[in-house]
């Protein structure tokens, strides 16, 4: 089958088909759409549509992996600081109105309109974004795949109330330092990184930050008795060993000699 010709005055096919597949997916059930319903609306025929695809689970596959790609090109890098990076994760997933269509359509594939097809299709998508994004090894161990899956299936239950959510809820809710403490733990234990650095540096912030009055009395503590300090270091060390991790030093000087 020979090429379609491509009109420089349009969106490409492809793109126009994948366009027509999210608008379908919007008003009825997939299981519903054709492949007339799709050609009709890009204005496309359809020897272009087989062209570039066997059947129309092709498209939909197509169009949700590019979807997956999208935001794992915007996403930035976790840093040492959980709070800032979870917040540039959320300005550029919810504060940027083209990265908020993808989020749409990843909420699509787990409307009411949806399928187990398509279910599969994005849970498998989410997984090898979240392996691209991290840089991760694809042969994981038992515990990381667990934890892999389990992070998947917490974003596509968020995926599956997005809908409401993202009428009622603002950046800065999603920006808050709770969210971080989850998905920074769930990626160290998922990447293998060492976490009780980690832990010592989100204590101390939530300690700065923190508008509790139980918090702003450890943080009070822990600058008039240095024996304190040392113990809540201890403390969190401790936690971490409790994630099966390999413990290393805080960055903070802890030895009471040096008091």
């Amino acid at each position: 089958m020979s090429r379609p010709r491509h009109d420089s005055n349009q969106l490409p096919a492809t793109t126009r088909m994948e366009n027509a597949f999210w608008s379908l997916l919007e008003e009825r059930d997939y299981t519903k759409i054709t492949v007339t319903d799709i050609v009709n609306i890009a204005n496309v025929n359809r020897n272009s549509f087989y062209y570039h695809y066997c059947k129309l689970d092709n498209l939909a596959e197509t169009a949700i992996r590019h979807t997956v790609e999208e935001i794992n090109r915007v996403l930035p890098e976790f840093t040492v600081d959980p709070s800032k990076a979870w917040n540039g994760i959320m300005l550029q997933l919810i504060g940027v109105p083209a990265n908020r269509v993808h989020l749409d359509h990843i909420a699509l594939t787990v409307s009411k309109h949806s399928s187990p097809y398509l279910i599969f299709v994005v849970h498998d998508a989410l997984r090898d974004g979240f392996i691209s994004w991290q840089h991760l090894d694809r042969n994981i161990s038992v515990n990381q795949n667990v934890l892999l899956e389990f992070s998947v299936g917490g974003l596509l239950a968020i995926a599956g109330i997005w809908p409401t959510l993202s009428k009622e809820t603002t950046v800065e809710q999603w920006s808050n330092l709770d969210a971080a403490v989850v998905a920074r733990t769930l990626y160290m234990s998922v990447s293998d990184e060492s976490m009780p650095g980690f832990w010592v540096r989100l204590f101390r912030s939530a300690l700065e930050k923190g508008e509790d009055s139980i918090l702003r009395n450890i943080a009070q503590t822990e600058r008039t008795d240095h024996n304190f300090k040392h113990e809540v270091d201890i403390f969190l060390r401790d936690l971490s060993r409790l994630q099966n991790m390999q413990p290393t030093a805080p960055e903070e000087n802890t030895d009471l000699s040096a008091q």
